[in-house]
């Protein structure tokens, strides 16, 4: 589906999508306005960035999620499409990646056991394999906006987990 400059995306995108719409104005070389171009672009772009800015979940629940991915990511545990050719090297003190790697895998399973069996398994959908909750619902055979509820509950136990470890206990 090819669509017109100045077009807007097919509704279908508002529904799983924020989008910013924007217009601007378009001038000859005399600075006439001659029309206007109408746009959008997505603004966010994980399941967990759309459902804080829409409200559904707490500032503090985002964070929690976001530190979970940032540990999953950190500990080289996403799925790869090639090989990284990019090469690590420590020096000065620093820590090398793999020393980096092996913290985050430390840090992602000892908040993956504080959450408990019954709500990692959402979370790590959610969170690390981006899947919406309307497709978490459907492999889990619930009712909607029963995984809503479950997260909410899983990422206050993460949240609850990540101040604990932030403190040292």
């Amino acid at each position: 589906m090819t669509r017109r400059i100045g077009e807007l995306p097919p509704l279908e995108r508002y529904q799983h999508d924020e989008l910013a719409e924007s217009a601007r104005s378009v001038e000859d070389d005399g600075g006439k306005v001659t029309g206007y171009v109408k746009g959008a672009r997505v603004v966010t772009s994980c399941v967990l960035d759309r459902l804080y800015r829409r409200g559904l979940i707490a500032a503090t629940y985002w964070t929690a999620g976001k530190d979970l991915y940032r540990d999953f990511f950190g500990s080289g545990m996403s799925p790869q499409i090639t090989m990284r050719f990019k090469d690590y090297v420590s020096g000065g003190g620093q820590r090398s990646h793999s020393e980096r790697q092996v913290e985050a895998k430390r840090r992602f399973d000892a908040a993956m056991r504080a959450v408990g069996s019954e709500l990692n398994d959402l979370l790590f959908d959610v969170v690390c394999m981006d899947k919406t909750l309307g497709e978490c619902e459907l492999m889990r055979r619930w009712r909607p906006t029963t995984a809503l509820a479950v997260l909410t509950i899983g990422l206050g136990q993460l949240r609850e987990h990540y101040d604990r470890e932030s403190r040292g206990n």
